[in-house]
């Protein structure tokens, strides 16, 4: 099935994806997602970081690894178990 971008539309104000289950917000800047976040959910972050999509799986994998490692997890690797 292919998507033709050209042709889509955004959802008006009375579409159900605005009134239903789903909560739509509008963020400033990824603080403010984070405060929003917090706010609604009672949760708080323990970190965000990116990850580039666009790297290949094993470029993201180290990326993610590093992140976790920068915010004090600890990774045992699976023979020392």
């Amino acid at each position: 099935m292919k998507l033709d971008i050209k042709k889509l539309k955004a959802a008006s104000l009375g579409h159900p994806i605005y009134k239903g289950k789903y909560q739509v917000y509008p963020v400033n800047s990824l603080e403010d997602y984070k405060k929003q976040r917090e706010r609604k959910e009672g949760l708080k972050n323990l970190f965000l970081e990116r990850i580039d999509p666009k790297k290949s799986k094993e470029e993201r994998v180290q990326q993610l690894i590093s992140a976790l490692k920068k915010n004090g997890w600890k990774l045992v690797d699976k023979e020392e178990k």
